[in-house]
């Protein structure tokens, strides 16, 4: 989904029963997108949300398994929105581990990411 404008994401959320925590609760959001994946295993695109999430809260290992386990299901990609989110997913642990945020450390940095580009 990164191609695309938010009111577009935002309304393919709302098709997609997606509920949206209270804003800048990125803890209520891990929470919402952990239940997600609970629910509905087999899409992709929450297991990404769920990955950035983690990412955005500092942790940094948890989001890199749970963007890894995402890029794994690539045979599984059900529509457009799976397509875009494995992008996005490629994009961020691309991130993480260039800012040496994971294990396949690159080099050590503090810089924190940006949720659209990965990157801060």
């Amino acid at each position: 989904m990164a191609s695309i404008g938010w009111p577009v994401k935002l309304a393919i959320r709302v098709l997609y029963g997606e509920s949206f925590p209270e804003p800048g609760s990125h803890a209520k959001a891990e929470e919402a997108y952990a239940k997600a994946v609970d629910i509905n295993p087999r899409r992709i695109v929450h297991r990404v949300e769920h990955g950035r999430t983690l990412a955005k809260l500092g942790r940094y290992e948890d989001a890199e398994r749970t963007l890894v386990e995402a890029i794994g299901m690539g045979s599984d990609v059900g529509d457009i929105n799976d397509q875009a989110s494995l992008q996005e997913a490629h994009r961020i642990v691309a991130a993480l581990r260039t800012r040496g945020k994971t294990r396949g450390r690159s080099h050590s940095t503090t810089d924190s990411l940006d949720l659209k580009t990965g990157l801060s």
